[in-house]
């Protein structure tokens, strides 16, 4: 690791394409913290009291207590309304070209903004002690306002899904159910809005990777880290400069991996546990005219990340 900095690892690409579990995954080693999708952390956890995976809800916490106590004492004057005002704006998709563009760098707000976003990390790193921060936000806007911080040595994994699954997932609804990780009722999105978001999030996270360059950068694909977790945490090991082989051991022999203090994603952080089952009921579940919609509106960066029209 950079000397003085701290290392995060932040997991990029659509939901539903099984950040959660890498993120989790990761989490166990022994050098590393998984944190769910941090960016949600402010207004989720701290505003809206939402639950953390640890069963409480966030504001009764004690770690994530204690990171904001260490949070606001590196922001003597950046309030928790401020930062959350200046996600409202940054963060957003209209906001993406400018970040994109880098014409927002300059600005000394966007600067105020990179450094508390920059002492959030560094609260946690202080409060948990860990070398290494895992964060599944996946916002490309956000790794994007990541790329600015100078205090962090930031290393990102673009995860893929084959699109087929990641609609699939997305066709079904939910009920709200706080204590189970369901903030809101999740209503179906259909195939095409999920194509349409899936190109578009994969190709930003392929800027990213180019903006922040392919040494601090890897793409991994979930069913990949599915059928051969030992490779794929070793390319990710590559990337962070992290051996990871003691994480390979323990899926090898079925092991469960403990949910860290996740705030926000999947519903499955609040199970407690987690072990590696790949999902793939889409190849059955998922109709025909689906299938080709789906194929129809993202083959060329399907293609392109090596997946097939007829599924084996």
């Amino acid at each position: 690791m950079n000397e003085g900095k701290v290392k995060v690892v932040y997991i990029l690409g659509t939901g539903r394409s099984g950040s959660t579990v890498l993120d989790t995954v990761l989490g166990n080693h022994s050098q590393m913290e998984s944190l769910g999708e941090l960016h949600r952390l402010p207004r989720n956890g701290w505003i809206n009291c939402e639950f953390c995976s640890c069963g409480t809800r966030v504001t009764e916490c004690d770690f994530w207590n204690a990171v904001r106590t260490e949070w606001e004492g590196l922001n003597i004057d950046y309030s928790l309304e401020r930062y959350l005002r200046a996600q409202e704006s940054y963060l957003r998709f209209r906001y993406l070209p400018k970040l994109l563009l880098r014409h927002a760098i300059s600005s000394e707000d966007f600067k105020a903004f990179v450094k508390a976003t920059e002492n959030l990390y560094l609260a946690i790193a202080k409060t948990n002690g860990s070398s290494v921060l895992v964060d599944s936000s996946k916002s490309p806007a956000f790794a994007l306002t990541l790329c600015s911080a100078e205090q962090l040595d930031l290393r990102v994994i673009h995860l893929t899904r084959d699109a087929r699954g990641v609609a699939y997932s997305q066709k079904a609804s939910f009920e709200k159910d706080e204590k189970a990780g369901l903030e809101r009722d999740l209503r179906p999105r259909s195939v095409l809005r999920t194509g349409f978001f899936w190109n578009i999030t994969n190709l930003l996270s392929g800027f990213v990777r180019t903006r922040l360059g392919k040494q601090q950068s890897v793409r991994i694909r979930y069913e990949d880290f599915m059928d051969d977790p030992r490779d794929a945490l070793s390319r990710i090991g590559d990337c962070i400069e992290m051996p990871l082989s003691e994480l390979a051991d323990k899926i090898e022999k079925g092991e469960d991996f403990t949910v860290g203090h996740n705030v926000a994603g999947n519903r499955l952080r609040m199970a407690g546990s987690v072990r590696l089952a790949p999902d793939t009921k889409w190849v059955r579940m998922l109709s025909a005219k689906d299938k080709s919609l789906v194929w129809f509106s993202t083959c060329a960066l399907m293609k392109y990340y090596n997946y097939r029209k007829n599924p084996q």
